[in-house]
Formats: structure tokens, sequence, C-alpha cells
């Protein structure tokens, strides 16, 4: 092979993408637009988290009133419900700020109105201006009534000896009341032994929810992290595609017969192109990755080079496939419809438009089959560093055979379109 006529092949086609900027900014521009709107939606790198403002005045100040505020705390809640203690008319001046979700009132005498199972009521005053998060404080509330309900059909004689409290004149139980009390609830805590130790009843959830920590660094990883690869082999392939259309260019100026005429014939010319669109391919890649490991800042640095690595090998056999493609058309046009018609239903399939963890099992099972997908599901492990190099081992030298493959196809083909004219 004669180097310089391979480096001038090179540059050749650096200069005809170098001239054109905006060809790119289509082609990646749809993808990206996509991958934002879908980041969006699913709340950002931190995905959404969604918190109920609630203002307390409580004024029975008792230990239920305090249990009460418990159950609204951040550790039974997750952080969902945040409480702030305060009067009801400055809670009332807050929500008519749009500042709160709820206003809670725990009325004088709500502890000794649940001992005695007297009705007893809870005014929660909601922001009109919200809908989910107040629905949210409601059904803890009914949670709540529904616990105590059930408390005093399990442990009501024994509240009902606590509420009676001590004789007239004492000013504690009496030892035999307190035994009798403390016998009772060890009865029912073992009649009970047998309902909940092992429980009667387990509940197994039949959707598999993606995972959310990699096994080696135990970082969670928000729902849109799963986009950003998808997002990224959707540029991919939208690069691929149009660089492709490039031999359409060479066939129409007549390059591709002119440069089967030379002595260097058309493998030089081929390899040239190769080595064109990987630069291509390199280079937007580092840009895009960086990107999107700004964006998910708890991703390591240290796989980007692998990651476009792999990347761009993959890129390169999905560029000779289209190309192949677009030499079986007769003309541009068709090559860019039969192009299209081949592109979308695998971006599809492929996780390219939903990640396969948000695709029904057997779709996504389908789609890892497809030559995007199969490379999207080893892009994830590299970037989390759960792939080394040794590790794609196997799956590069898969893409080197399926590349040999498509570059025999494709070079047999243009020897015949040049031959016909």
């Amino acid at each position: 092979m004669n180097w310089p006529f391979l480096r001038a092949a090179v540059v050749k086609d650096l200069r005809r993408v170098v001239h054109d900027p905006w060809r790119f900014a289509l082609w990646l521009g749809i993808p990206l637009l996509i991958g934002t709107l879908m980041t969006t939606l699913m709340g950002g790198s931190d995905g959404p988290q969604p918190r109920a403002q609630l203002y307390l005045d409580d004024q029975d100040e008792s230990f239920l009133s305090g249990a009460l505020l418990n159950a609204f705390s951040n550790e039974q809640t997750g952080g969902l419900i945040q409480v702030e203690r305060m009067s009801r008319a400055e809670g009332l001046a807050r929500l008519n700020q749009n500042r709160g979700t709820a206003v809670l009132v725990i009325p004088a005498g709500f502890g000794q109105a649940v001992l005695e199972e007297e009705p007893v009521t809870l005014e929660l005053l909601t922001n009109p201006a919200q809908r989910i998060l107040p629905g949210i404080l409601e059904e803890v509330l009914e949670l709540v009534r529904e616990g105590v309900f059930y408390v005093h059909r399990v442990l009501g004689e024994e509240l009902q000896l606590m509420v009676d409290g001590p004789e007239p004149g004492e000013f504690t139980l009496a030892d035999p009341k307190v035994a009798q009390i403390a016998v009772s609830i060890n009865q029912v805590v073992q009649s009970l032994g047998d309902y909940l130790d092992p429980l009667l009843i387990e509940l197994e959830s039949a959707v598999d929810a993606p995972p959310t920590k990699t096994e080696e660094e135990g970082v969670s990883l928000p729902a849109s992290f799963y986009m950003l690869p998808s997002v990224l082999m959707m540029a991919l392939f939208f690069l691929a595609q149009g660089l492709s259309e490039d031999y359409w260019t060479e066939r129409e100026a007549g390059t591709l017969r002119r440069g089967a005429c030379t002595p260097r014939k058309m493998s030089s010319l081929l390899a040239g192109k190769l080595l064109a669109v990987s630069c291509v391919f390199a280079a937007i890649g580092v840009l895009l990755f960086a990107a999107g490991y700004l964006y998910h800042d708890y991703l390591p640095w240290s796989t980007l080079p692998l990651a476009v690595l792999w990347w761009t090998a993959g890129g390169l056999a999905i560029y000779l496939l289209l190309s192949w493609v677009q030499m079986l058309c007769t003309s541009r046009r068709g090559g860019s419809i039969l192009t299209n018609l081949l592109m979308f239903p695998l971006l599809m399939m492929g996780g390219s438009f939903f990640p396969f963890e948000a695709m029904p099992s057997w779709m996504a099972e389908a789609g890892r089959f497809t030559p995007n997908g199969w490379v999207l599901q080893q892009l994830k492990p590299v970037i989390l560093g759960r792939t080394q190099l040794l590790g794609l081992g196997a799956p590069l030298g898969g893409l080197f055979v399926a590349g040999a493959v498509l570059l025999v196809l494709l070079r047999a083909r243009l020897r015949r379109v040049v031959v016909r004219g």
C-alpha cells in the first residue's frame, strides 16, 4: 500500500468534513435533542425529588402527638415529607404564598382520645395549587388511623387498664396491675408470633427494576443515566448514516472511477475513507462522552478512553453496513430512503429511543441481538468501569470479523458500480 496516497485520501475526506460542519450539527442535533428531552422528563442527572412541606400545629403536646409527628419524619418517609412546627395562622399564611403543601392541626386532648378510642378530628388544610403531594399526606394519615384501629382491636384491654391509671390517692399503678398488663401484652405477642414469624404472606414483585448501584463502586445511578448510552448510540447511528452518503458524493464526482483506475486501486481508497471516518468518530466521541461525564459527575473519567474506543469500533461496523446498503441502491435518494428505513427500526429495537431497562422484556431481549443493541449492551459496563480492555477482547474480535466481512462486500459492490458506471 502506498502511504502518500493513503495520507492524501484521508486528508481529502477530512477536508470535506471540515468544509461542511452543518451536516454534523444536523446529524447530532436530533439525537441530542431527543436525549435532552428524555433526560429532562426523567428529572435530570439526579432524578426528580418531590418533597411535601408540612406545617404542624401541635396543640396537644402529648406522647401520642409526638408519635404522629414521628410518622411524618424524614427517616420514616425517605425524605419525602419535611415537617416544620408552627401555628395554624403562620402555616396558612405560607400556603397562601404557595410555599408549602399542607397545615396539620393536632387538637388538644388528641392523645387521651386515642387511648380511650374516642372520636377526634385532625384538621389538614392543603395547598390547592398542589395535587399529588397533599394526597400523599392524606394517605399517611389514613394509615395512621387504620393503625390506631387495629392496635385497639389487639391491645384494647391493656390500653384501657393504662388509661384508668392508678387507684385514687396513688401516684403509680399497683404492682399487680402492672404485672397484669405485662402478662397480657406478652400473651398477645406470643399469639401473634404464629402469624408474624415467619410471615404467612410474602409479596414477590413480578417487575424487575433496573439496578440502582454498580457492584464495584457502589455508586447510585439515577434513571437518567440509562439514557446516556442510548443517546450516544443514536448519535453514532445518525453520524454513520450521514457519512455513508459520502460514497454517493465520490461516485457522482467520478472519484470512485478514477480511484479504481489508479495503480493503488480501490483498496487504498477504502482504507483512506475508513481512517478518516475513524478520526471523525473518535473526535466527536471524545466531545460527546466528555459532555456526558460532566453531566453525570459520578462516572469515573478513567473509563472515557476505553468507552470512546469501543464507541468508535462499533461505529465503524455500523458505517460499513450502511455504506454497503447505500451502494446497493441505484440513486442517492434511494440509498437515503433505504438506510432510514433500516435505521429507525434498529434504533427503536436496539435501545436508543428507550433504554432496555424501560422496554418490555421480550423487546429488550430481541433488541440486544441488533447490531447497535449489541454494541450498546457492551458500552454500559465500559462506562461504569465494569469491563476493562482485556474484557473487550472477544467483542472487539467480533466487531473485527463483522467489519472485515462487510468491507469485502462493500469493495465487491463498489467494483461492480464502477464497472457499470
